[in-house]
């Protein structure tokens, strides 16, 4: 737990049952979205089927809760929702589009 913040800004979550947490996971690609609001707790652990009805945003629920700027963002992401199916998390590459366990596990131990 303690390299967990520096591994986090190397990965994403791409969803699927929508089980990851809708504010602290990266699943925009943005980093964590309860970064962009005040209004949140850690202890606030919603997942992203908490948002959705029917495999769809529901968007009545975003705006009550999201900050006004990213609900575009989040209406047009492209997932498809598959209840019981697992998320994926997918590591970002560096800067010049390599990436590499090795070499981010060298850096977390500095």
């Amino acid at each position: 737990m303690k390299n967990k913040n520096k591994v986090e800004d190397h990965i994403t979550w791409k969803i699927k049952s929508g089980s990851c947490s809708f504010w602290w996971d990266d699943w925009l690609g943005i980093g964590a979205l309860a970064n962009y609001t005040t209004n949140i707790s850690s202890l606030n652990n919603a997942n992203i089927a908490h948002f959705l009805v029917n495999g769809e945003w529901n968007e009545r629920k975003l705006r009550q809760q999201v900050p006004p700027l990213l609900i575009p963002q989040i209406l047009n992401i492209n997932f498809q929702y598959q209840q019981g199916e697992k998320n994926t998390v997918v590591w970002k590459p560096n800067d010049s589009g390599i990436f590499s366990c090795a070499s981010s596990l060298e850096n977390l131990q500095k």
